[in-house]
């Protein structure tokens, strides 16, 4: 008997560790990891059909499908990645649908400013309700 007591001293107990909680919402134990980003994620926030997590499938290049995407095309509004896109100045890139049908830079600056203004919008009225 005194053998079996010190056999059960020496097993080791398992050190506690706790449950690694989804990156997204922060509440429910991570269960996937996002192939594209690396992101630990619930079940909840991973899109079984595409294999990815939500946020990487709400921000894929809407062109390809594959890569995410890096800039908004000014001229149409598509998310597209940089193959999918054309660089017409350091600040601007459109994408190669738009490219395609020789969209001029005129008409790219005024939906920019557009687009500015609108953004410019939406921040004063979140930042007017704090």
């Amino acid at each position: 008997m005194g053998e079996r007591s010190k056999s059960r001293l020496r097993v080791k107990r398992k050190r506690f560790e706790p449950p690694v909680l989804c990156e997204v919402c922060g509440v429910r134990r991570a269960e996937r990891v996002c192939p594209l980003c690396g992101r630990m994620v619930c079940s909840s926030h991973y899109d079984e059909d595409r294999g990815i997590c939500s946020l990487c499938a709400e921000t894929l290049c809407e062109n390809c499908g594959r890569n995410l995407s890096i800039t908004q095309c000014p001229v149409c509004g598509s998310l597209v990645c940089s193959d999918c896109s054309v660089q017409l100045t350091p600040v601007v890139r459109i994408c190669t649908r738009c490219a395609s049908k020789r969209v001029s830079l005129d008409d790219i600056a005024r939906k920019e400013v557009v687009m500015l203004a609108e953004s410019l919008r939406k921040y004063l009225v979140v930042a007017a309700g704090r």
